[in-house]
């Protein structure tokens, strides 16, 4: 079993929050970064690094939108997208 934390991070005047999956037992850990795909951090992503805590590692889930962005409306999707695409600052 593993426990979920969540991880933010203000860049640019937005709220970038990831969840962290830490393993119950002892660490140090090896980690793995997981990412989005283009409709955001979803419940898919959480459920993917829980998979890897449980089996050892530390699985941090980002968050590339900002404030948990997520939406499987093609619209609303292009928008997230655009808002990345237009401000490649917006990445580092």
């Amino acid at each position: 079993m593993s426990t979920l934390h969540p991880v933010t991070f203000e860049h640019n005047g937005a709220c970038l929050a990831g969840e962290a999956a830490i393993p119950d037992a002892p660490g140090p850990y090896p980690a793995v970064l997981v990412v989005h795909t283009a409709f955001g951090r979803g419940s898919h992503m959480r459920d993917v690094s829980l998979q890897l805590a449980d089996q050892g590692y530390l699985g941090l889930a980002v968050d590339m939108y900002g404030d948990a962005a997520y939406s499987e409306n093609h619209e609303e999707i292009a928008k997230l997208i655009g808002k990345v695409d237009r401000d490649g600052d917006a990445l580092v």
